[in-house]
């Protein structure tokens, strides 16, 4: 999936777990998201470190509503100042995780 002078790794989510996709200060370029579901998910992110997250309680930086089986690329550009955690979630900022879902980040 990855495009060339990005990097990145796709990651299969199967649940509410957190995914640590950076520790520290890092640039993120684009998110690339896969919903296998039936239904709308959500990619919630945070910039923070993944101890500080409990998915459902710590509000997301941001959260990303990914259509029904549909490949979504979020366009960032952004400078996570702590680290980036995220999770797939049924609700924009809830705890019950996505069926399936492939997350990969680009650098």
């Amino acid at each position: 999936m990855a495009d060339a002078g990005y990097t990145g790794t796709a990651t299969k989510v199967t649940s509410n777990a957190k995914v640590v996709a950076a520790i520290g200060k890092v640039q993120v370029k684009r998110i690339i998201v896969t919903n296998v579901d039936a239904a709308v998910r959500y990619l919630q992110t945070f910039d923070a470190l993944t101890a500080d997250v409990t998915v459902g309680t710590t509000a997301p930086t941001m959260p990303y509503a990914i259509p029904a089986t549909a490949t979504l690329e979020i366009p960032l550009d952004k400078v996570f100042e702590t680290g980036l955690v995220y999770a797939v979630t049924t609700t924009s900022t809830g705890n019950t995780g996505a069926t399936e879902a492939w997350v990969e980040v680009l650098t």
